[in-house]
Parts: structure tokens; sequence; C-alpha cells
């Protein structure tokens, strides 16, 4: 009886977590959908890399100035292997980074690829209201 009520608890806790990371996957991928065309300054952009050596990370960006052809971000002060809320709170504001809409649309298609990030994908976008 207590095998019994030992797998039910494991079976349970196991398809909320899997039923808990379906949603969060889901619900970050519509937000890039959602706010991809209607960029607004605040927003977070989370983008996962990888490096040459097949490392991933996540960087953070804060939306500072948008113009017609370039957004302009200010990256995180830190960068991590894991998603960490923590990290959307600190932003470099001396030095800001500039992507242009097609190297947005590029790493939200996960196509872009330079000299500094493998396979960049653009994996969340939040907005603060």
């Amino acid at each position: 009886m207590r095998r019994k009520t030992l797998l039910y608890l494991f079976l349970g806790i196991s398809a909320f977590t899997a039923a808990y990371l379906y949603y969060v996957h889901l619900d970050r991928k519509q937000s890039v959908e959602r706010y991809f065309n209607d960029p607004k300054v605040g927003d977070i952009y989370k983008i996962k890399k990888n490096d040459s050596e097949g490392d991933q990370g996540l960087v953070y960006y804060k939306l500072a100035e948008i113009s017609p052809n370039n957004l302009v971000f200010y990256p995180g002060k830190m960068s991590t292997g894991s998603s960490i809320d923590y990290l959307q709170n600190h932003y470099e504001t001396n030095y800001p980074v500039i992507f242009s809409r097609k190297d947005l649309a590029d790493i939200k298609e996960g196509k872009w690829n330079n000299f500094l990030k493998d396979n960049t994908v653009l994996v969340e976008i939040v907005r603060r209201k």
C-alpha cells in the first residue's frame, strides 16, 4: 500500500512539473511573437547563446532606444548558464549595444552567427507594466 502511495505521489509531481515546464516554454515563445514587432523602451530581451566550444549561456539586454533601423540595448552586467531573474535588474548603461532590425530578426529565427556568438536565439521578451 505504501509503495502505491509513493508511486502515485511521484507520478503526480512528475506530471505537474512536465505541465508547468511546457507552460513556461509556451509562454516564452508567445512573448517573442507578441512583443517582437512592437518594441518598447524597457523591454528585456533574453538571448541564449552558444559559443564555439558548445557551451550555452543566457544574456539579458534592456531596450534603451528605438530608431527606424536599429535598436539600442543596455547589456546585462552578468550572464549565466541558467535563468536567474535577478539578472533582469542590472544593466551596463555606459556601454550600449546596437542591433539592427535584421540582426534581431535573425536572432529570433536562430540564424544569427558572428564572431562572438554562434547559433544565438531569442528566448523571451519581458515587458513590465
